[in-house]
């Protein structure tokens, strides 16, 4: 199975188990009550759901869509050389602001380069 999705699965089922809800109640909660099978299989861990409904989720829990996410999944995770070069970032922009942003992840208090490229 799927590491990322066994974790959103954990993180899900504490969130609705701590409500007490069932999954009907969770998919009534997000408006649709006819997802409650789908749920079902997200909170088994049989795949990865998509960011909307990860979305949807968490605001119907009320909690952040980070909450559902496994630490290592922060900002920068989302942050690739690919989306920021598309942005019209220059290459050595991209290259700075990735290696700056990885350090943060590590904790590291002095990221290169100080502050933000």
């Amino acid at each position: 199975m799927n590491p990322l999705a066994q974790e959103i699965a954990t993180r899900m089922r504490r969130f609705r188990r701590v409500r007490g809800w069932t999954f009907a109640e969770l998919a009534e909660a997000m408006g649709n009550r006819s997802q409650d099978g789908h749920l079902v299989h997200l909170e088994h861990g049989r795949h990865v759901p998509k960011v909307q409904t990860l979305l949807d989720i968490a605001n119907a829990l009320g909690v952040l869509i980070t909450d559902l996410l496994p630490p290592q999944l922060t900002a920068s995770a989302f942050v690739t050389w690919d989306r920021l070069t598309a942005a019209g970032m220059s290459e050595e922009r991209a290259a700075a602001m990735i290696l700056w942003l990885r350090a943060l992840d590590r904790g590291e208090e002095d990221a290169p380069g100080g502050a933000l490229p």
